[in-house]
């Protein structure tokens, strides 16, 4: 069961976005709970309770939903943010924030295969696993690929960062790694690093940046 929130000031187009979404999933055969919320505030705050969030993002107050949707990122990381707004205007300003899709309220009905597809997509992704064999620990370790950080060549190890802060060193290297991963999510940057996707923030000609500093 998928619980969704959607998250809009405005009671007509609140209602109507979760009338649209709860009678496409029930005629596409996904098990959704729709639930509406009329303040960004209340949807941080309660964020732990959702899979994912349709947001608005200008709320009377100003364009809250993307700060709305940073929040929601760090306090629920497995919350899938859709954002969902009137204004094309803001489909540079959503990077700010992780999240699935990008829908203007006009083409809701028309999106929502494939919102659920990608929805539907990164919970696979997230719920792979690989086994790793950590060097002196004489046993395997499965690991979920979604909390994989990064990974770098080091010598002859490949040292997998975990986004616990859990560190594996493996004999594995990097290109045989790499091919367990999934594609979509990880990238090989360099010759001695694999990289998360999800976890980069800032992206220059000659160097990344992670969220947590890691350059």
């Amino acid at each position: 069961m998928r619980t969704v929130a959607v998250c809009d000031d405005n009671v007509i187009e609140l209602e109507k976005a979760a009338r649209t979404i709860s009678r496409f999933a029930e005629e596409a055969g996904y098990e959704v709970r729709v639930e509406t919320v009329r303040s960004a505030e209340d949807c941080v705050r309660n964020c732990s309770r959702y899979d994912t969030v349709f947001m608005d993002i200008e709320f009377e107050e100003g364009p809250l939903g993307i700060d709305a949707a940073v929040c929601i990122n760090a306090d629920a990381p497995n919350c899938q943010i859709v954002f969902l707004t009137n204004y094309l205007h803001y489909s540079l300003d959503v990077y700010r924030a992780n999240h699935a899709w990008f829908v203007l309220k006009s083409q809701l009905e028309q999106r929502l295969p494939e919102v659920f597809e990608k929805l539907s997509f990164v919970d696979r992704v997230r719920r792979a696993a690989i086994a790793i064999k950590p060097v002196g620990e004489g046993g395997v370790v499965n690991v979920s690929c979604n909390d994989i950080r990064y990974a770098e060549r080091i010598n002859r190890i490949t040292r997998i960062f975990m986004c616990d802060g859990t560190e594996y060193d493996v004999r594995e290297k990097i290109s045989e790694l790499s091919d367990r991963l999934p594609g979509a999510w990880f990238g090989r940057c360099h010759n001695s690093y694999i990289v998360h996707f999800g976890y980069v923030r800032t992206l220059h000609a000659s160097d990344l940046v992670l969220d947590d500093g890691t350059h």
